[in-house]
C-alpha cells in the first residue's frame, strides 16, 4: 500500500527480483510435491496467501524471464556459483514447470511482460534497453497488447 511505501521512505516506483506470488505458486507449492512441507502446513500457508493476497495492492507489471532447462543449465555453469553446482535437472524441470504454470495465471492477476530469454543475454546493453522500453510502454499504455520476437506484452485479463 502507499501507507507501507511511505513508512518505508518508498517514494516512487517500487521494483521486487521476487514476489509473495512467485514463493508461493511455486516455491512453497515445490515443496509440497517433493515432501518436504506437509499438507496441513501447506493448507495453512496457502490460506494465509490468499487472505494476503485479497488486501495487499497487486503489482503493477510482472515481468517473467522464461528460458527453458537447457537454457538455466547453461546460465548455472556460466556463473559458477558453487551452491548451484548441484542442483539436479529434475529439480530445475519441476520449477520450470510451476513457473509456466504461473505465467498462465499472472493475466488474472495483473499485467505481464514476458520475456523468452532462451536466445537473448540479459547482460547486453541493447536487450536490456529493448526490455526496460517494453516496460515503459506497458505501464504507460496498461490496456494495449504487443510482441515482438521474444518480448510479449499481456495486459490484465480479468477471471470470468
Amino acid at each position: 500500500s502507499t501507507e507501507t511505501q511511505e513508512r518505508l521512505g518508498v517514494t516512487g516506483p517500487l521494483v521486487l527480483d521476487r514476489t509473495m506470488y512467485e514463493d508461493a505458486e511455486i516455491f512453497a507449492k515445490n515443496l509440497y510435491l517433493r515432501h518436504h512441507l506437509d499438507r496441513r502446513d501447506y493448507k495453512t500457508y496457502r490460506e494465509l496467501y490468499e487472505t494476503i493476497g485479497k488486501i495487499i495492492r497487486k503489482p503493477d507489471l510482472i515481468v517473467f524471464l522464461a528460458a527453458d532447462v537447457p537454457t538455466l543449465q547453461r546460465r548455472i555453469a556460466q556463473r559458477g556459483r558453487l551452491s548451484e553446482k548441484g542442483i539436479a535437472p529434475e529439480y530445475l524441470e519441476q520449477l520450470n514447470h510451476l513457473y509456466n504454470a504461473w505465467s498462465e495465471k499472472i493475466p488474472v492477476l495483473t499485467n505481464m511482460l514476458r520475456i523468452d530469454t532462451r536466445q537473448i543475454e540479459l547482460k547486453e546493453q541493447t536487450i536490456l534497453d529493448k526490455i526496460f522500453a517494453g516496460v515503459d510502454l506497458a505501464l504507460a499504455h496498461p490496456t494495449v497488447a504487443f510482441q515482438d520476437e521474444w518480448l510479449k506484452y499481456v495486459p490484465l485479463q480479468p477471471a470470468n
